[in-house]
Formats: C-alpha cells, sequence, structure tokens
C-alpha cells in the first residue's frame, strides 16, 4: 500500500463529486432509545469502537447505506441466513429501527470506482479487507490508513465504497464535522418525533 504522503498527493488530484440523494441507517432500538432524547445521527461510536474507515479515536462518522436492506445486513451482521426457507435456520436479530436519511454533500470519494481504486493504488480486498480481524491481531488496516489521509486532505466530506455484507450494494461513510451550509444530513420523519438535522443551524 502507498505510503501517507504518497496518498495525500493523488487524492489532491482525484475528482470529488457531490452527492444528494436518500440513504439508510440500522440502529437497535436498545441504542436508539437508550437515551433519554433518542439521537439518531449519534455518530460517535465508529471512533470509540472502531469500524472500516474509523480506527478508534478518530472524528465523528455515520455510516449510511444506499439500500434499507443493506443497513440492516450492517448493523446486525446477517444476511441471507434471514430468508432461509426453514423457520428454524433463521436468525432473531433484536428490534431494530431503520431510518431514511436524506444526504446533502459536496465532495465524495467515490471507491465503487475501479479507476479510483486503481489510482490509489489499492485493491478490492484492501476496501473489503477484514479490518476487525486486523485491529484485534494489531496490523495495519489499510482503510484506516486510507481514511486518515482523506480526512486530512480536507477534500472530501465522505467516502463511497462497496458493502462487505451484500455483494453489489454500496455504503457511505460521512464525516460530520465535516459537513458545513449548504451541505447537510438530515433524518426523513414526518412524524417529527425522530427527526433531526446536521448542521442544527442549516435551514
Amino acid at each position: 500500500m502507498l505510503s501517507f504522503e504518497q496518498l495525500e498527493s493523488i487524492l489532491s488530484q482525484l475528482d470529488n463529486p457531490a452527492i444528494n440523494g436518500f440513504f439508510y441507517r440500522a440502529i437497535p432500538n436498545a441504542a436508539l432509545y437508550g437515551k433519554e432524547l433518542p439521537q439518531p445521527l449519534w455518530s460517535l461510536g465508529p471512533g470509540l469502537y472502531g469500524q472500516r474507515f474509523s480506527p478508534v479515536g478518530s472524528p465523528p462518522a455515520l455510516y449510511v447505506a444506499e439500500q434499507p436492506q443493506t443497513a440492516f445486513y450492517e448493523a446486525t451482521g446477517l444476511g441471507a441466513s434471514l430468508f432461509s426457507v426453514n423457520p428454524q435456520d433463521r436468525p432473531m436479530p433484536a428490534p431494530t429501527t431503520v431510518l431514511t436519511i436524506k444526504v446533502s454533500l459536496k465532495h465524495v470519494l467515490d471507491l465503487t470506482k475501479d479507476s479510483t481504486i486503481a489510482a490509489l493504488d489499492m485493491t478490492q480486498n484492501e476496501i473489503l479487507c477484514p479490518w476487525q480481524e486486523f485491529m484485534i491481531k494489531d496490523l495495519p488496516v489499510p482503510t484506516h490508513i486510507l481514511a486518515d489521509a482523506v480526512y486530512q486532505s480536507g477534500r472530501y466530506q465522505a467516502i463511497r465504497f462497496p458493502s462487505s455484507k451484500e455483494t453489489g450494494a454500496i455504503n457511505l461513510m460521512i464525516w460530520m464535522d465535516k459537513i458545513e451550509p449548504p451541505s447537510f444530513v438530515e433524518v426523513h420523519d414526518p412524524s417529527g418525533r425522530l427527526w433531526q438535522r446536521l448542521p442544527e443551524d442549516n435551514t
């Protein structure tokens, strides 16, 4: 894998297109309603425990998916087993809420493009690496190294990347401290009960 300095140089030349649309986030009910006031856009978890593009101690990050089932698979770690023909073979996931999230960002690094991955001298295997296993074994995590360079470059608010839980599915990781108006992230909730928008002062 390229060094931090090499990645930084390449990132300064890559496209950083905007992204606008609806995404999905799945949250275990125990976490969503474990606070006095539900915070559906709470984003400190990845930095506390680690995630694919979030080493422990990294900035607040929100992980969402382009399809609702992908968000559920990512949150629960479940997949095709949910649809087993034999009911006895189906897992029993804890109660989980799937939220629709409206996203409007100006600058995104798209790792679903082969040309972008090639420019970064990375492979699909590195993008989809077993990051938890690497962390446990205290091995360098390629996506952590990349994310650090992307964040430090100051050119991107988010990373779009393939899901490891569902073939062909796409996820999006958003650095919440990189969001400034007119960019925003908003929970779509006509009832207003779980509505939240960041930045809060963006109208």
